[in-house]
Protein backbone atom coordinates (compact mmCIF):
# COMPACT_ATOMS: atom_id res chain seq x y z
CA UNK A 1 0.00 0.00 0.00
CA UNK A 2 1.39 3.78 -1.16
CA UNK A 3 1.84 6.46 1.56
CA UNK A 4 -0.49 9.00 1.12
CA UNK A 5 2.50 12.14 0.39
CA UNK A 6 0.07 14.83 0.32
CA UNK A 7 -0.04 17.13 3.22
CA UNK A 8 -2.70 19.85 4.02
CA UNK A 9 0.03 23.22 4.46
CA UNK A 10 -0.27 25.03 8.17
CA UNK A 11 -1.60 28.29 8.38
CA UNK A 12 1.62 30.01 9.12
CA UNK A 13 3.41 28.63 6.01
CA UNK A 14 0.18 29.67 3.45
CA UNK A 15 0.67 33.20 5.13
CA UNK A 16 3.91 33.23 4.45
CA UNK A 17 3.65 32.21 1.01
CA UNK A 18 0.64 34.75 0.17
CA UNK A 19 2.98 37.03 1.56
CA UNK A 20 5.42 35.78 -1.47
CA UNK A 21 2.63 37.02 -3.73
CA UNK A 22 2.15 40.71 -1.90
CA UNK A 23 5.02 41.26 -0.57
CA UNK A 24 8.17 41.49 -2.21
CA UNK A 25 9.77 44.76 -0.70
CA UNK A 26 9.13 47.37 1.91
CA UNK A 27 7.30 50.06 -0.72
CA UNK A 28 4.95 46.83 -1.33
CA UNK A 29 4.04 46.71 2.09
CA UNK A 30 3.92 51.40 1.83
CA UNK A 31 1.42 50.76 -1.41
CA UNK A 32 -1.35 48.02 0.49
CA UNK A 33 -0.96 49.81 3.95
CA UNK A 34 -1.57 53.40 2.02
CA UNK A 35 -4.33 51.80 0.14
CA UNK A 36 -6.20 50.47 3.15
CA UNK A 37 -5.69 54.31 4.11
CA UNK A 38 -7.51 55.59 1.33
CA UNK A 39 -10.15 52.93 1.40
CA UNK A 40 -10.84 54.32 5.27
CA UNK A 41 -11.96 57.56 3.41
CA UNK A 42 -8.83 59.34 4.83
CA UNK A 43 -8.08 63.09 3.41
CA UNK A 44 -4.34 62.69 5.43
CA UNK A 45 -1.92 60.26 5.45
CA UNK A 46 1.37 60.50 7.05
CA UNK A 47 4.33 57.97 6.40
CA UNK A 48 7.41 57.46 8.83
CA UNK A 49 10.09 54.94 7.50
CA UNK A 50 13.40 54.27 9.49
CA UNK A 51 16.38 53.01 7.22
CA UNK A 52 14.07 53.11 4.28
CA UNK A 53 11.28 50.88 5.16
CA UNK A 54 13.87 47.73 6.06
CA UNK A 55 13.69 48.45 9.79
CA UNK A 56 10.13 50.15 10.24
CA UNK A 57 7.25 51.41 8.11
CA UNK A 58 4.43 53.16 9.84
CA UNK A 59 1.50 54.68 8.02
CA UNK A 60 -0.87 56.98 10.07
CA UNK A 61 -4.68 58.11 8.88
CA UNK A 62 -7.61 60.05 9.60
CA UNK A 63 -9.56 57.67 8.21
CA UNK A 64 -12.61 55.75 9.48
CA UNK A 65 -10.88 53.58 11.60
CA UNK A 66 -11.51 50.50 12.83
CA UNK A 67 -13.43 49.40 15.60
CA UNK A 68 -12.17 47.10 18.86
CA UNK A 69 -14.54 44.75 16.93
CA UNK A 70 -13.07 44.07 14.28
CA UNK A 71 -10.06 44.86 15.02
CA UNK A 72 -8.84 41.12 15.31
CA UNK A 73 -10.34 39.98 12.51
CA UNK A 74 -8.60 42.41 10.30
CA UNK A 75 -5.24 40.59 10.37
CA UNK A 76 -7.16 36.97 9.49
CA UNK A 77 -6.95 35.92 5.49
CA UNK A 78 -9.52 36.91 3.85
CA UNK A 79 -11.51 39.04 6.08
CA UNK A 80 -12.32 42.25 4.83
CA UNK A 81 -15.56 44.84 4.78
CA UNK A 82 -15.28 45.95 1.23
CA UNK A 83 -16.83 43.10 -0.29
CA UNK A 84 -19.71 40.19 0.96
CA UNK A 85 -20.99 38.28 -2.42
CA UNK A 86 -19.29 36.84 -5.66
CA UNK A 87 -21.02 39.43 -7.66
CA UNK A 88 -19.46 42.37 -5.65
CA UNK A 89 -16.00 41.08 -7.39
CA UNK A 90 -17.85 42.52 -10.75
CA UNK A 91 -18.04 46.29 -9.78
CA UNK A 92 -15.20 47.05 -7.29
CA UNK A 93 -15.12 50.39 -6.25
CA UNK A 94 -11.91 50.11 -3.47
CA UNK A 95 -8.19 49.88 -3.58
CA UNK A 96 -8.56 46.53 -1.66
CA UNK A 97 -10.59 43.78 -1.78
CA UNK A 98 -8.99 40.26 -0.78
CA UNK A 99 -8.73 40.35 2.62
CA UNK A 100 -5.13 39.26 2.92
CA UNK A 101 -2.81 42.14 2.52
CA UNK A 102 -2.51 42.81 6.30
CA UNK A 103 -2.34 39.02 7.20
CA UNK A 104 0.71 38.32 4.78
CA UNK A 105 2.41 41.08 6.17
CA UNK A 106 1.99 40.05 9.98
CA UNK A 107 3.65 36.90 8.79
CA UNK A 108 6.90 37.96 7.33
CA UNK A 109 7.29 41.26 10.25
CA UNK A 110 6.29 42.42 13.49
CA UNK A 111 3.12 44.19 13.60
CA UNK A 112 1.27 47.00 15.48
CA UNK A 113 -2.12 48.52 14.88
CA UNK A 114 -3.32 51.30 17.02
CA UNK A 115 -7.26 52.28 15.98
CA UNK A 116 -10.02 54.78 16.80
CA UNK A 117 -13.71 55.58 15.21
CA UNK A 118 -15.68 58.19 15.66
CA UNK A 119 -18.28 55.79 18.01
CA UNK A 120 -15.07 55.56 20.16
CA UNK A 121 -13.71 57.33 23.15
CA UNK A 122 -10.80 55.62 23.20
CA UNK A 123 -8.48 53.89 20.87
CA UNK A 124 -7.71 50.15 20.78
CA UNK A 125 -4.23 48.48 19.88
CA UNK A 126 -3.09 45.13 18.48
CA UNK A 127 0.51 43.79 18.22
CA UNK A 128 1.30 40.34 16.07
CA UNK A 129 4.50 39.21 15.59
CA UNK A 130 4.97 36.53 12.45
CA UNK A 131 1.34 36.59 12.61
CA UNK A 132 1.01 35.29 16.46
CA UNK A 133 -0.79 37.66 18.66
CA UNK A 134 0.98 39.41 21.64
CA UNK A 135 -1.62 39.52 23.96
CA UNK A 136 -5.33 40.72 24.18
CA UNK A 137 -6.36 44.24 22.96
CA UNK A 138 -4.88 47.33 24.81
CA UNK A 139 -7.00 50.45 25.41
CA UNK A 140 -5.37 53.90 24.70
CA UNK A 141 -5.54 57.21 24.05
CA UNK A 142 -5.24 57.40 19.97
CA UNK A 143 -6.73 59.98 17.83
CA UNK A 144 -9.75 59.44 15.04
CA UNK A 145 -8.29 56.91 12.59
CA UNK A 146 -5.59 54.14 12.43
CA UNK A 147 -2.18 53.79 12.90
CA UNK A 148 0.02 51.00 11.23
CA UNK A 149 3.85 50.16 12.49
CA UNK A 150 5.53 47.44 10.51
CA UNK A 151 8.85 46.68 12.11
CA UNK A 152 11.61 44.38 11.08
CA UNK A 153 10.35 43.04 7.55
CA UNK A 154 11.71 39.48 6.89
CA UNK A 155 13.45 39.51 10.05
CA UNK A 156 12.99 35.17 10.48
CA UNK A 157 13.14 34.61 6.86
CA UNK A 158 16.99 35.41 5.60
CA UNK A 159 16.38 34.21 2.34
CA UNK A 160 13.83 36.85 1.48
CA UNK A 161 15.90 39.65 3.32
CA UNK A 162 18.48 38.90 1.35
CA UNK A 163 17.09 39.67 -2.41
CA UNK A 164 16.63 43.41 -0.43
CA UNK A 165 19.00 46.06 -1.59
CA UNK A 166 20.48 48.99 0.45
CA UNK A 167 18.21 51.19 2.70
CA UNK A 168 19.10 54.27 0.03
CA UNK A 169 17.58 51.67 -2.82
CA UNK A 170 14.61 50.64 -0.50
CA UNK A 171 13.79 53.95 0.20
CA UNK A 172 14.16 55.33 -3.27
CA UNK A 173 11.32 52.42 -4.26
CA UNK A 174 9.04 53.76 -1.45
CA UNK A 175 9.38 57.23 -2.40
CA UNK A 176 8.10 56.53 -6.28
CA UNK A 177 5.31 54.55 -4.84
CA UNK A 178 4.53 57.27 -2.62
CA UNK A 179 4.86 59.66 -5.24
CA UNK A 180 2.49 57.63 -7.55
CA UNK A 181 -0.10 57.19 -5.07
CA UNK A 182 -0.32 60.64 -4.56
CA UNK A 183 -0.93 61.52 -7.91
CA UNK A 184 -3.31 59.81 -8.83
CA UNK A 185 -5.31 61.15 -5.48
CA UNK A 186 -5.22 64.62 -4.99
CA UNK A 187 -8.39 64.97 -2.95
CA UNK A 188 -5.48 63.12 -0.26
CA UNK A 189 -2.56 65.12 1.07
CA UNK A 190 0.19 62.95 1.88
CA UNK A 191 4.11 63.45 4.13
CA UNK A 192 6.82 61.17 3.71
CA UNK A 193 9.68 61.40 6.56
CA UNK A 194 12.72 58.87 6.70
CA UNK A 195 14.69 59.02 10.06
CA UNK A 196 12.70 62.07 11.51
CA UNK A 197 13.21 64.42 7.85
CA UNK A 198 11.02 65.30 5.91
CA UNK A 199 11.37 64.16 2.41
CA UNK A 200 7.96 64.98 0.52
CA UNK A 201 4.60 66.38 1.36
CA UNK A 202 1.95 66.67 -1.89
CA UNK A 203 -0.65 68.86 -0.77
CA UNK A 204 -2.32 70.40 -3.26
CA UNK A 205 -6.35 69.43 -4.22
CA UNK A 206 -6.66 69.74 -8.30
CA UNK A 207 -5.15 66.84 -10.84
CA UNK A 208 -3.36 69.52 -12.65
CA UNK A 209 -1.70 71.36 -9.61
CA UNK A 210 -1.05 67.74 -7.85
CA UNK A 211 0.64 66.87 -11.37
CA UNK A 212 3.18 69.43 -11.31
CA UNK A 213 3.76 69.24 -7.27
CA UNK A 214 4.69 65.85 -8.29
CA UNK A 215 6.91 65.77 -11.14
CA UNK A 216 8.19 69.53 -9.98
CA UNK A 217 8.68 69.69 -14.51
CA UNK A 218 9.88 73.30 -16.06
CA UNK A 219 7.03 73.19 -18.52
CA UNK A 220 3.36 73.40 -18.63
CA UNK A 221 1.99 70.30 -19.57
CA UNK A 222 -0.41 69.84 -22.63
CA UNK A 223 -4.11 69.44 -21.46
CA UNK A 224 -6.51 66.82 -22.67
CA UNK A 225 -9.85 66.35 -21.33
CA UNK A 226 -12.78 64.26 -23.33
CA UNK A 227 -15.50 62.33 -22.67
CA UNK A 228 -17.92 60.09 -24.27
CA UNK A 229 -20.86 57.76 -23.12
CA UNK A 230 -19.17 56.07 -19.90
CA UNK A 231 -15.89 57.13 -20.39
CA UNK A 232 -13.53 60.19 -19.40
CA UNK A 233 -10.10 60.70 -20.16
CA UNK A 234 -7.99 63.18 -18.85
CA UNK A 235 -4.11 63.88 -19.38
CA UNK A 236 -1.32 66.03 -18.86
CA UNK A 237 1.35 65.35 -21.25
CA UNK A 238 4.79 67.08 -21.85
CA UNK A 239 5.36 69.34 -24.97
CA UNK A 240 6.87 67.40 -28.00
CA UNK A 241 10.21 69.50 -27.31
CA UNK A 242 10.89 68.09 -23.49
CA UNK A 243 9.64 64.28 -24.95
CA UNK A 244 12.45 61.32 -24.12
CA UNK A 245 13.39 57.96 -25.09
CA UNK A 246 11.86 56.01 -22.19
CA UNK A 247 9.44 58.13 -20.55
CA UNK A 248 7.85 58.20 -17.12
CA UNK A 249 4.11 58.20 -18.09
CA UNK A 250 1.62 56.82 -15.36
CA UNK A 251 -1.57 55.25 -16.01
CA UNK A 252 -4.56 55.68 -13.51
CA UNK A 253 -7.89 53.65 -14.37
CA UNK A 254 -10.83 54.90 -11.89
CA UNK A 255 -7.80 56.11 -10.11
CA UNK A 256 -5.92 53.17 -9.40
CA UNK A 257 -2.25 53.22 -10.64
CA UNK A 258 -1.66 50.00 -13.45
CA UNK A 259 0.63 48.82 -15.80
CA UNK A 260 -1.82 48.39 -18.46
CA UNK A 261 0.23 47.94 -21.80
CA UNK A 262 -2.23 47.90 -24.56
CA UNK A 263 -3.79 51.90 -23.23
CA UNK A 264 -0.01 52.74 -22.12
CA UNK A 265 0.86 51.45 -26.05
CA UNK A 266 -2.03 53.67 -27.15
CA UNK A 267 -0.80 57.06 -25.49
CA UNK A 268 2.78 56.33 -27.02
CA UNK A 269 1.72 55.40 -30.34
CA UNK A 270 -0.42 58.70 -30.27
CA UNK A 271 2.66 60.83 -29.64
CA UNK A 272 5.44 59.25 -31.59
CA UNK A 273 2.92 59.64 -34.69
CA UNK A 274 1.82 63.34 -33.84
CA UNK A 275 5.48 64.76 -33.18
CA UNK A 276 8.02 61.97 -34.61
CA UNK A 277 10.10 58.58 -33.99
CA UNK A 278 11.77 58.17 -30.64
CA UNK A 279 9.39 60.46 -29.19
CA UNK A 280 7.71 59.54 -25.76
CA UNK A 281 6.10 62.18 -23.45
CA UNK A 282 5.88 62.86 -19.79
CA UNK A 283 2.74 62.54 -17.86
CA UNK A 284 -0.29 61.03 -16.38
CA UNK A 285 -2.97 59.99 -17.73
CA UNK A 286 -6.53 59.44 -15.67
CA UNK A 287 -9.15 56.98 -17.72
CA UNK A 288 -12.75 56.68 -15.42
CA UNK A 289 -14.22 54.16 -16.49
CA UNK A 290 -17.57 52.24 -15.61
CA UNK A 291 -17.03 50.08 -12.58
CA UNK A 292 -18.33 46.72 -14.10
CA UNK A 293 -15.98 47.40 -16.99
CA UNK A 294 -12.73 46.90 -15.11
CA UNK A 295 -11.74 43.64 -13.71
CA UNK A 296 -9.11 44.14 -10.84
CA UNK A 297 -8.98 40.28 -9.13
CA UNK A 298 -5.97 40.25 -12.03
CA UNK A 299 -2.84 40.46 -10.47
CA UNK A 300 -1.71 40.03 -6.21
CA UNK A 301 -0.27 43.40 -6.28
CA UNK A 302 -3.34 44.68 -8.55
CA UNK A 303 -1.18 46.41 -11.17
CA UNK A 304 -2.65 44.54 -13.68
CA UNK A 305 -6.42 45.00 -14.32
CA UNK A 306 -8.79 43.65 -17.35
CA UNK A 307 -10.75 46.17 -19.20
CA UNK A 308 -14.59 45.07 -21.30
CA UNK A 309 -14.42 46.53 -24.58
CA UNK A 310 -10.79 47.00 -24.62
CA UNK A 311 -10.32 47.55 -28.14
CA UNK A 312 -12.79 50.24 -28.47
CA UNK A 313 -11.28 52.11 -25.20
CA UNK A 314 -7.93 51.57 -26.90
CA UNK A 315 -9.18 53.31 -30.10
CA UNK A 316 -10.42 56.43 -28.19
CA UNK A 317 -7.82 56.67 -26.35
CA UNK A 318 -5.86 56.59 -29.69
CA UNK A 319 -8.11 59.01 -31.55
CA UNK A 320 -8.73 61.11 -28.66
CA UNK A 321 -4.87 61.87 -28.26
CA UNK A 322 -3.79 62.31 -32.46
CA UNK A 323 -6.99 64.88 -32.13
CA UNK A 324 -5.49 67.14 -29.05
CA UNK A 325 -1.89 66.42 -30.43
CA UNK A 326 -3.21 67.50 -34.15
CA UNK A 327 -4.65 71.20 -32.60
CA UNK A 328 -1.23 71.21 -30.62
CA UNK A 329 0.54 71.38 -33.67
CA UNK A 330 -1.53 73.33 -35.70
CA UNK A 331 -0.52 76.08 -33.15
CA UNK A 332 3.39 76.05 -34.53
CA UNK A 333 3.33 74.32 -37.28
CA UNK A 334 3.12 76.42 -40.83
CA UNK A 335 0.52 75.50 -43.68
CA UNK A 336 0.98 74.92 -46.99
CA UNK A 337 0.12 77.93 -49.45
CA UNK A 338 -3.30 77.89 -50.70
CA UNK A 339 -3.33 76.57 -54.33
CA UNK A 340 -6.00 77.03 -56.82
CA UNK A 341 -6.36 73.89 -58.33
CA UNK A 342 -7.86 74.80 -61.67
CA UNK A 343 -6.39 76.17 -63.99
CA UNK A 344 -2.84 75.09 -63.36
CA UNK A 345 -1.25 78.13 -61.77
CA UNK A 346 2.29 79.51 -63.34
CA UNK A 347 5.31 80.52 -60.89
CA UNK A 348 4.02 84.17 -61.10
CA UNK A 349 0.55 83.62 -59.73
CA UNK A 350 1.87 81.29 -57.41
CA UNK A 351 4.06 83.23 -55.98
CA UNK A 352 2.08 86.00 -55.43
CA UNK A 353 -0.08 83.47 -53.51
CA UNK A 354 2.19 82.05 -50.99
CA UNK A 355 2.52 84.11 -47.85
CA UNK A 356 5.38 86.43 -47.29
CA UNK A 357 8.20 85.45 -45.24
CA UNK A 358 11.15 87.69 -43.64
CA UNK A 359 13.57 86.09 -45.48
CA UNK A 360 13.06 86.80 -49.65
CA UNK A 361 12.74 83.73 -51.62
CA UNK A 362 15.56 82.81 -53.68
CA UNK A 363 15.65 83.77 -57.13
CA UNK A 364 14.88 81.13 -59.82
CA UNK A 365 18.15 79.03 -60.56
CA UNK A 366 19.06 78.67 -64.53
CA UNK A 367 22.16 76.86 -64.36
CA UNK A 368 20.88 73.57 -62.48
CA UNK A 369 22.67 70.34 -63.83
CA UNK A 370 20.10 68.56 -66.41
CA UNK A 371 19.96 65.39 -64.00
CA UNK A 372 17.74 67.10 -62.26
CA UNK A 373 13.89 66.30 -63.22
CA UNK A 374 12.63 69.82 -62.27
CA UNK A 375 12.75 73.35 -62.67
CA UNK A 376 13.69 75.06 -59.55
CA UNK A 377 11.68 77.73 -58.42
CA UNK A 378 11.74 79.01 -54.74
CA UNK A 379 12.50 78.37 -51.38
CA UNK A 380 11.63 79.98 -48.39
CA UNK A 381 11.39 79.47 -44.40
CA UNK A 382 8.90 76.69 -45.10
CA UNK A 383 8.83 75.68 -48.16
CA UNK A 384 11.12 73.98 -51.37
CA UNK A 385 9.15 74.72 -54.45
CA UNK A 386 9.90 73.34 -58.02
CA UNK A 387 8.10 72.46 -61.42
CA UNK A 388 8.21 69.47 -63.38
CA UNK A 389 6.11 68.53 -66.44
CA UNK A 390 3.04 67.75 -64.56
CA UNK A 391 2.75 70.30 -62.37
CA UNK A 392 4.10 72.09 -58.98
CA UNK A 393 6.31 69.65 -56.67
CA UNK A 394 6.14 71.08 -52.56
CA UNK A 395 8.44 69.98 -49.76
CA UNK A 396 8.58 71.01 -46.43
CA UNK A 397 12.01 72.51 -45.91
CA UNK A 398 12.65 71.39 -42.31
CA UNK A 399 11.74 67.62 -43.38
CA UNK A 400 14.02 67.82 -46.43
CA UNK A 401 16.77 69.61 -44.12
CA UNK A 402 16.90 66.86 -41.79
CA UNK A 403 16.64 63.63 -44.31
CA UNK A 404 19.96 65.63 -46.12
CA UNK A 405 21.69 66.41 -43.00
CA UNK A 406 20.99 62.67 -41.28
CA UNK A 407 22.14 61.31 -44.73
CA UNK A 408 25.57 63.35 -44.69
CA UNK A 409 26.27 62.36 -40.98
CA UNK A 410 25.05 59.10 -41.61
CA UNK A 411 27.96 58.40 -44.16
CA UNK A 412 30.41 60.66 -42.01
CA UNK A 413 29.53 57.93 -39.02
CA UNK A 414 30.13 54.96 -41.45
CA UNK A 415 33.59 56.19 -42.29
CA UNK A 416 34.72 56.73 -38.36
CA UNK A 417 34.71 60.57 -39.41
CA UNK A 418 31.61 61.46 -36.66
CA UNK A 419 31.95 65.61 -35.72
CA UNK A 420 32.72 65.79 -32.29
CA UNK A 421 34.20 69.27 -31.09
CA UNK A 422 36.30 69.71 -27.77
CA UNK A 423 34.34 71.97 -25.64
CA UNK A 424 37.07 75.20 -24.49
CA UNK A 425 35.43 75.10 -20.70
CA UNK A 426 34.02 71.97 -19.85
CA UNK A 427 29.51 72.12 -18.91
CA UNK A 428 28.26 70.89 -16.11
CA UNK A 429 24.84 68.88 -16.47
CA UNK A 430 22.98 67.61 -13.33
CA UNK A 431 21.47 64.35 -13.12
CA UNK A 432 18.63 62.23 -10.68
CA UNK A 433 19.90 59.41 -9.76
CA UNK A 434 18.28 57.05 -12.29
CA UNK A 435 19.86 58.84 -15.14
CA UNK A 436 23.24 59.58 -13.11
CA UNK A 437 23.42 55.36 -12.88
CA UNK A 438 22.92 55.07 -17.05
CA UNK A 439 25.23 57.36 -17.51
CA UNK A 440 28.05 55.62 -15.91
CA UNK A 441 27.10 52.72 -17.28
CA UNK A 442 27.11 53.50 -20.81
CA UNK A 443 29.72 55.80 -20.53
CA UNK A 444 31.66 54.32 -23.66
CA UNK A 445 28.62 54.65 -25.40
CA UNK A 446 27.63 58.29 -24.85
CA UNK A 447 31.93 59.27 -25.18
CA UNK A 448 30.97 56.86 -28.89
CA UNK A 449 28.77 59.65 -30.27
CA UNK A 450 30.44 62.48 -29.15
CA UNK A 451 29.70 63.25 -25.45
CA UNK A 452 32.83 62.57 -23.74
CA UNK A 453 32.10 63.43 -19.36
CA UNK A 454 32.94 62.78 -16.32
CA UNK A 455 31.36 62.45 -12.94
CA UNK A 456 31.78 64.85 -10.11
CA UNK A 457 29.63 63.02 -7.57
CA UNK A 458 25.60 63.74 -6.40
CA UNK A 459 24.46 63.54 -9.78
CA UNK A 460 26.71 65.95 -11.54
CA UNK A 461 28.69 65.59 -14.57
CA UNK A 462 30.99 67.58 -17.01
CA UNK A 463 30.76 67.48 -20.38
CA UNK A 464 34.28 68.09 -22.45
CA UNK A 465 32.98 67.14 -26.09
CA UNK A 466 30.10 67.59 -27.68
CA UNK A 467 29.08 66.96 -31.53
CA UNK A 468 29.73 69.69 -33.82
CA UNK A 469 26.04 70.18 -34.43
CA UNK A 470 24.54 70.69 -31.35
CA UNK A 471 24.42 74.09 -29.90
CA UNK A 472 26.52 74.75 -26.84
CA UNK A 473 22.77 76.45 -25.54
CA UNK A 474 20.93 73.60 -25.44
CA UNK A 475 23.52 71.28 -24.88
CA UNK A 476 22.88 70.44 -21.52
CA UNK A 477 18.98 69.39 -22.41
CA UNK A 478 20.03 67.07 -25.13
CA UNK A 479 22.54 65.47 -22.95
CA UNK A 480 20.07 64.05 -20.69
CA UNK A 481 17.63 63.32 -23.24
CA UNK A 482 20.33 60.94 -24.85
CA UNK A 483 21.27 59.50 -21.70
CA UNK A 484 17.08 58.47 -21.09
CA UNK A 485 18.32 56.84 -24.58
CA UNK A 486 21.52 54.66 -23.47
CA UNK A 487 22.78 52.08 -25.07
CA UNK A 488 19.94 50.34 -27.51
CA UNK A 489 19.67 48.43 -30.53
CA UNK A 490 18.71 50.82 -33.07
CA UNK A 491 20.50 51.78 -36.25
CA UNK A 492 23.06 54.78 -36.11
CA UNK A 493 20.87 56.20 -38.92
CA UNK A 494 17.94 55.98 -36.30
CA UNK A 495 19.73 57.68 -33.59
CA UNK A 496 21.26 60.29 -35.42
CA UNK A 497 17.83 61.25 -36.86
CA UNK A 498 16.67 61.60 -33.09
CA UNK A 499 19.60 63.65 -32.77
CA UNK A 500 19.28 66.29 -35.58
CA UNK A 501 14.95 66.44 -34.88
CA UNK A 502 15.69 66.93 -31.38
CA UNK A 503 17.94 69.69 -31.65
CA UNK A 504 16.33 71.41 -34.53
CA UNK A 505 13.09 71.37 -31.96
CA UNK A 506 14.64 72.70 -29.12
CA UNK A 507 16.64 75.04 -31.06
CA UNK A 508 15.38 78.39 -32.53
CA UNK A 509 17.73 78.48 -35.70
CA UNK A 510 16.84 75.71 -38.02
CA UNK A 511 19.36 73.30 -40.25
CA UNK A 512 21.07 75.22 -42.65
CA UNK A 513 21.36 73.24 -46.07
CA UNK A 514 22.65 74.62 -49.51
CA UNK A 515 19.92 74.38 -52.11
CA UNK A 516 21.84 72.24 -54.13
CA UNK A 517 21.88 69.11 -51.63
CA UNK A 518 18.37 70.10 -50.76
CA UNK A 519 17.39 69.09 -54.91
CA UNK A 520 19.54 66.52 -54.80
CA UNK A 521 17.91 64.82 -51.83
CA UNK A 522 14.56 65.76 -53.62
CA UNK A 523 15.63 64.13 -56.72
CA UNK A 524 16.63 60.79 -54.47
CA UNK A 525 13.01 60.89 -53.00
CA UNK A 526 11.17 61.06 -56.47
CA UNK A 527 12.73 57.90 -57.32
CA UNK A 528 11.91 56.17 -54.28
CA UNK A 529 8.26 54.38 -54.36
CA UNK A 530 5.57 56.76 -51.70
CA UNK A 531 6.17 54.24 -49.36
CA UNK A 532 9.47 54.18 -49.27
CA UNK A 533 9.92 58.13 -48.88
CA UNK A 534 11.28 59.64 -45.88
CA UNK A 535 9.72 62.92 -46.58
CA UNK A 536 6.05 63.99 -47.97
CA UNK A 537 6.34 65.76 -51.26
CA UNK A 538 2.88 67.37 -52.48
CA UNK A 539 2.10 67.25 -55.76
CA UNK A 540 0.01 69.78 -57.56
CA UNK A 541 -0.75 68.27 -60.75
CA UNK A 542 -1.80 70.37 -63.73
CA UNK A 543 -6.03 70.15 -64.72
CA UNK A 544 -5.68 68.85 -67.68
CA UNK A 545 -3.87 65.85 -66.31
CA UNK A 546 -6.50 65.30 -63.63
CA UNK A 547 -9.43 64.98 -66.49
CA UNK A 548 -8.57 62.98 -69.27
Amino acid sequence: MTLSVIRQLPDDLINQIAAGEVVERPSSVLKELIENSLDSGATQIEIALKAGGLDEISVIDNGCGISPLDLPLSVQRHATSKIRKASDLEAIGTFGFRGEALSSICSVSQVTITSRTPQDAMGYQIVLDEGISQGALRMLAAPLGTQVVVSYLFKNTPARRKFLRSSHTELSHCQKIIKEIALGNPEVRFTLRNENRILATYLTLKRKDRFQECLKLPWSPLSVLETREEMTLEAYLSPPEYAVARSELFLYINGRPVRHRPFLSAIRTAFSDSFGFGREPIGACYLDLRKDWVDVNVHPQKWEVRCFHQESIYYWILSTLRKHFAQAMNLHKPTIPHLTPSPFQSFRSFQSSRPSVNAPALPLTPNLPPSYPFTFLFKNNDFVVCQDTQGLLIAELAELELTVETRRLSTLWSHGQWPTEKLSIPKICRLPEKLRLRAEQHHTFLTHWGFESEGFGDGDFSLRSRPSFIPESILEKVFIAFVEIGETTQEPKSVICWLLDFCRRLSTTDLSCPTSLLLEELTTQLNESDQNRSITIHHIRKSNDSNP
